[in-house]
């Protein structure tokens, strides 16, 4: 990457600071979990007092930009809804929703959620180029780079992605960016049909349509006083049925021509299949809904009191199963289709022990291991197999997974509360 402007290096990373703070915090011998206190995923809790939360809010600087090449380098603590602003000056973005101003580069890295949004050009593996982090023993490290092909040996920028910081803690990013889109366009369909709707999706997927994100989810999950868009979808349009109760949920991006042709090709697709929908082109109500789908994956919707999220990858013929267990569909979801990721948005502990149940009879009742992850009183993030891996796959992975923990964190001080 060149930079000939000296003003595109706009801060210096504080390196002795954080290993100042890190080092006190080890010689604490505590369990080091790196996320405020605050903002632990899923409301997460523990009664061990042996905690110390690892913060990383001073380390918000933009280190390097060079607007040509299209990466920036970033300190991990930065917000991503100031990146964002940031960003918008030279009419580039990082394909990252965020549920509120205080979500951070480093929250959505640690646990790979980069919202509804993650199915733009591959996710969030995708916009990370290369990662500068720490080990428990305090020394620095990087992996990746500043360009795209720069991967030699294992792939640790990737492999610390979504690890919630179980092996080290990212301090510092480089981040691809993106042409910032000249227009979008939502469409918002309803339907009763589970089956139809992910048929009509399917459509829409093999047309070639430049998409942002698509989601299917229970409309169970909105709250009762939601954004406009959401409320005159779902009161004020005389066309809609009261017992309709899922919503698919697709943003359309490109220039002009591009996204008007596709609007009208998409908008065809759902006349033809007889679902009720509605197109938005108002930047404000398109971004209100980008919200509110961000709340209910990270949980933060008013509607999961308390933050239960039981998550599985599930093909869509997976996914029509699974609905076909009329005990399963009493549990709210969030599917997207393209990516297969499933969010069951649960209120309760019981609820969640029950729904963990009937998927481990499914996956034993199918013949077909279902990998499911989950919290509890114990864990933050656990992973685990239900039914017969017969590839022996998972356990394989979860010996990789073992030795290199031994490997960057002897002692086992970064965030033992992750079973992955």
């Amino acid at each position: 990457m060149s930079s000939d402007n000296p003003q595109n290096q706009i801060a210096v990373v504080e390196k002795a600071a954080i290993a100042q703070e890190l080092s006190s915090l080890l010689k604490s011998r505590k369990a080091i979990v790196p996320f405020p206190e605050k903002r632990v995923p899923y409301g997460w809790s523990s009664g061990n007092q042996q905690i110390a939360f690892f913060d990383l809010n001073n380390y918000q600087a933009i280190e390097e930009y060079c607007p040509l090449d299209q990466v920036i380098t970033v300190q991990c603590g930065i917000k991503l809804h100031a990146l964002e602003q940031f960003l918008i000056q030279n009419n580039q973005w990082l394909p990252v929703a965020y549920p509120d101003g205080e979500t951070s580069l480093l929250d959505v890295i640690l646990t790979s959620n980069a919202g509804p949004a993650e199915i733009f050009v591959g996710g969030l593996r995708r916009h990370i180029l290369g990662l500068t982090f720490v080990l428990s023993n305090g020394v620095f490290a990087k992996s990746g780079g500043k360009v795209v092909k720069n991967v030699s040996g294992y792939d640790l920028t990737r492999f610390l992605i979504g690890s919630y910081g179980h092996f080290a803690v990212p301090i510092q990013a480089n981040l691809r960016l993106y042409a910032l889109p000249e227009l979008t366009c939502t469409m918002v369909a309803m339907g009763n049909n589970i089956v139809h709707l992910l048929a009509t999706a399917k459509s829409i997927l093999s047309g070639n349509i430049s998409l942002v994100y698509m989601d299917l989810f229970d409309k169970r999950l909105l709250p009762e006083q939601s954004s406009e868009l959401i409320s005159e979808l779902i009161m004020d349009k005389t066309t809609m049925v009261a017992g309709h109760g899922y919503c698919l949920c697709a943003q359309i991006y490109g220039d002009q021509v591009t996204v008007e042709s596709e609007t009208a090709a998409v908008k065809k697709l759902l006349t033809e299949a007889n679902l009720d929908h509605i197109m938005v082109t108002e930047i404000s109500k398109q971004k209100n809904l980008l919200t509110e789908l961000t709340q209910i994956d990270t949980c933060h919707s008013p509607k999961i009191k308390h933050g239960q999220i039981v998550e599985l990858a599930a093909g869509v013929g997976d996914f029509i199963r699974l609905c076909q267990n009329k005990d399963l569909t009493t549990f709210p979801f969030l599917y997207r289709p393209r990516s297969g990721r499933l969010l069951y948005c649960l209120n309760s502990a019981p609820d969640q022990n029950l729904l963990l149940a009937l998927l481990a009879d499914y996956a034993k009742k199918d013949s077909k291991p279902l990998t499911v992850a989950y919290s509890d009183d114990v864990h933050m993030r656990k992973i685990i197999t239900l039914g017969i891996d017969t590839t022996g796959g998972a356990e394989s992975m979860k010996t990789i997974k073992r030795r290199l923990k031994e490997q960057f964190d002897p002692h086992n001080l970064f965030n033992p509360f992750v079973d992955l």
